[in-house]
């Protein structure tokens, strides 16, 4: 997906980063959701 999007534009390039498996990003997912709840 992402070499498709770079191949088909020039003016941005996406850089694909392994961020860990579903039991990684789930607590970091939901203690964003949580801040930006707090702050609104």
């Amino acid at each position: 997906m992402v070499k498709e999007f770079n191949e088909s534009q020039d003016k941005i390039e996406v850089i694909a980063e392994h961020q860990g498996d579903y039991d990684d990003l789930m607590p970091r997912y939901r203690q964003r959701s949580l801040r930006e709840t707090l702050l609104l």
